[in-house]
């Protein structure tokens, strides 16, 4: 098994696992979440080498998630997955 664990929150379930075989096969280890509860439920549990959040989730969206993981004082490295159009959206992850 990987030392390196990704914690991942996409909330399509076609996506979800196709991203999950892709990172298994690069050798990575995954926890997945549909929601950010599962997130926050996952984060809570162990830490993870990197996250990868959705942007668009139902009750709340990929900032929101990193913003409270990072007033936590948790700085292990994001990145957010969109298929958004939004130049702003997009901006305000960064």
């Amino acid at each position: 098994m990987s030392t390196h664990s990704i914690l991942l929150v996409e909330d399509n379930p076609r996506i979800c696992v196709h991203i999950e075989q892709i990172l298994r096969t690069a050798g990575y280890a995954v926890t997945s979440s549909k929601s950010p509860a599962e997130f926050f439920d996952a984060w809570s549990a162990r830490r993870h080498s990197l996250y990868l959040v959705d942007l668009r989730l139902g009750e709340e969206d990929g900032s929101e998630i990193i913003d409270r993981v990072r007033t936590a004082g948790d700085e292990t490295p994001a990145l957010v997955l969109s298929a958004e159009c939004n130049v702003d959206a997009k901006v305000t992850c960064l």
